[in-house]
């Protein structure tokens, strides 16, 4: 028989399927209980050990509603007087802890497991429990016998749902890391993919200006490269080899721009000695990938914000940015990165003019950084 975990329905399934080894002897055992999973009110009933079947209430969700609404934690009655006996249907139930000689049924709420009233849970005691010297003789004794059974049975149970809630609350925190981890990979690879387009963007642009031949890559192209896993410094020469095909291929120009297609794109590791012949002049680029990142995203940012007539500080960039950030992020990365950030700013005087001139940490870390070697970080001014 295939097994399921017991937290994922209502702990009173558990309770009536283990009834027989919680209190060996009894006649049985009814659940009645608010199913969220359904939206209506659900009893079940003991048969068979291990077996259990639902009962039908219709007629009398409304005395199982006034049950369900008592205080009382714990009551005795009789089988004709439960809110859906056969006997009395039209009756209406009086719970009370009168411990009456005939009362062999012992009925239990347990507040708020399903919803804001009590779930309750009714043990229907044969007339002799030996295991809790009650009989139906008329003995004083009985109140205390009675009184001592509640709570033993009472504890019992509670103990039996508390540990079965308890584990559903590991298991919802286990679930909640899986998820959480499968979300911190996902934006991983989101980061990752966001790297590419702006280290390709930062490439293209660079062959642009060397060549004077504008080229553009094809959103084809350029999704076909967000698959590309090798180092990022490798992607230089490809994109190279790509821009060589387009331009000798009839046709591409288009309104004075070379468009490079998905199929002018080889994701291939270059030779190695393509590698180190190129390896002085490309420096190691991975270590500047996360460099070049938050500096077009911030570059973007105050481009955004400049359109829109808005004061370019921190907060308002971190706003702009995707997804946004903090200003003390911001402050946080330009303090981990400064270096990286100044020799990308001496070696690409053209780029990320907006961060040079408009935001003010940015040209102060150029200022800093000038003054401490006597060299000018050069920023174009138009």
């Amino acid at each position: 028989m295939l097994k399921k975990f017991t937290f994922l329905v209502h702990p009173f399934f558990t309770v009536l399927e283990n009834m027989e080894l919680l209190l060996p002897g009894i006649q049985k055992g009814v659940g009645i209980f608010y199913s969220k999973k359904e939206s209506r009110i659900v009893a079940l009933e003991t048969g068979k050990p291990g077996e259990i079947h639902e009962l039908d209430i219709s007629n009398a969700l409304e005395r199982v509603r006034e049950a369900r609404a008592g205080k009382e934690l714990c009551a005795w009655t009789n089988a004709s007087r439960v809110p859906f006996s056969v006997q009395e249907r039209e009756r209406r139930i009086q719970m009370k802890f009168d411990y009456d000689f005939e009362e062999n049924v012992l009925l239990m709420r347990f507040p708020e497991l399903s919803d804001e009233q009590s779930d309750i849970l009714l043990i229907y005691f044969k007339e002799q429990i030996g295991s809790f010297k009650l009989t139906n003789v008329k003995d004083p004794v009985q109140h205390l016998h009675k009184s001592f059974a509640e709570k033993v049975v009472y504890h019992a149970i509670s103990l039996f749902i508390s540990t079965d809630i308890r584990n559903k609350q590991i298991y919802q925190k286990m679930l909640a890391a899986e998820i959480q981890s499968h979300k911190s990979h996902e934006e991983l690879k989101e980061e990752h993919q966001l790297s590419l387009k702006n280290i390709t963007a930062f490439f293209i642009e660079k062959l642009s200006t060397k060549t004077d031949v504008a080229f553009k890559l094809t959103e084809s192209a350029l999704q076909k490269l967000t698959q590309f896993k090798g180092k990022l410094a490798m992607l230089e020469p490809i994109l190279e080899d790509a821009a060589t095909v387009a331009l000798n291929r009839p046709g591409a120009d288009e309104n004075g721009i070379v468009l490079i297609r998905a199929e002018d794109v080889i994701l291939k590791t270059p030779e190695k000695a393509d590698a180190t012949a190129k390896e002085s002049e490309q420096q190691p680029f991975d270590r500047y990938a996360t460099t070049v990142t938050y500096l077009e995203r911030y570059e973007r940012a105050i481009e955004w914000l400049m359109e829109r007539g808005e004061k370019i500080t921190g907060q308002n960039i971190g706003k702009a940015c995707h997804p946004p950030v903090s200003a003390a992020a911001i402050s946080d990365n330009l303090k981990k990165h400064d270096k990286k950030i100044v020799a990308l700013l001496n070696k690409y005087p053209e780029k990320w003019q907006l961060l040079r001139t408009k935001f003010r940490p940015v040209g102060k870390l150029v200022e800093t950084a000038g003054h401490a070697s006597g060299k000018q970080v050069v920023a174009k001014r138009g």
